[in-house]
């Protein structure tokens, strides 16, 4: 078992061959490549409990006499050396590693269902102050989480399948295991992409609710206000009307004109339209 770092050529060419190393140096990998004699992994390592240190990358080259951790880095490499510690195999060793990386992540995922559900209340108890770049680094997240459980899941897969019978036939199922647990995983990070969904959907409809809801106010206020607006064009009109030489003229508009008003509240009031 090697763990080298990528910029070091020389050292992938010694125990990858001169073939394999050229395809990890110059050309994209998909996540899980089977070959007659070997398997080749390409992750993006991410770290759930700081997500904001990003992906780091690493290729994995095993063979049933060789396992390479090609790590992008010195402190990725380190990392490796810590997790793959004490196992007397390769397969053991493989197994280990990818059980490491998925060790508290369920955990994790709960910790960050948490923090969307309490961002979920701040948000819909009051929409104005509802900080929309907050909702964009979750969804964010928890799309390059799920990125990252999709790799996983195909290379759990394809080390579960062991099309190339490199697997000794007592540790296929520990992989098997290890497969269903990374689906599991990547069911959860789907599960919340969804939640994250939902919980734009609540806010947008919140934010629906409430312009309706200052709408009908507007709409009640103009109806309120239709009749005396009848009044003044009838009584602005530009001819002789006869309440104007009539000495309580001004008084009865006045008090017609709150009739109507009063009218119009208590008619609304019933309704339970405000």
């Amino acid at each position: 078992m090697e763990i080298i770092c990528a910029g070091d050529r020389e050292e992938v060419r010694k125990y990858t061959g001169s073939v394999i190393a050229g395809e990890i140096a110059d050309h994209p990998l998909s996540c899980f490549e089977c070959r007659k004699d070997s398997y080749l992994m390409s992750l993006d390592i991410l770290d759930l409990a700081d997500l904001k240190a990003g992906r780091k990358k690493i290729v994995i080259y095993f063979s049933p006499d060789a396992l390479v951790f090609i790590c992008d880095g010195e402190d990725m490499r380190s990392q490796v050396s810590d997790m793959v510690k004490g196992y007397d195999s390769n397969e053991s060793a493989l197994h280990g590693f990818f059980s490491s990386l998925i060790k508290d992540d369920s955990e994790k995922l709960e910790a960050i269902e948490d923090r969307i559900t309490v961002f979920e209340a701040k948000l819909l108890a009051d929409t104005r102050k509802a900080n929309m770049k907050d909702f964009i680094r979750f969804r964010k997240s928890i799309r390059d989480i799920k990125k990252y459980y999709d790799g996983l899941d195909k290379v759990t897969e394809g080390l579960s399948d062991n099309e190339s019978d490199i697997i000794s036939e007592g540790y296929i199922r520990h992989f098997q295991i290890l497969a269903v647990r990374v689906d599991r995983l990547l069911a959860y990070a789907q599960n919340q992409r969804d939640y994250v969904t939902q919980v734009r959907e609540a806010y947008q409809s919140q934010i629906d609710i409430e312009q309706n809801k200052l709408m009908k106010v507007f709409t009640v206020v103009s109806t309120i206000f239709l009749p005396l607006t009848l009044l003044v064009g009838w009584y602005g009109m530009n001819f002789k009307i006869p309440e104007f030489a009539w000495h309580y003229g001004y008084l009865f508009v006045a008090l017609l004109s709150l009739a109507i008003l009063g009218g119009c509240i208590i008619f609304f009031k019933k309704k339970k339209w405000f």
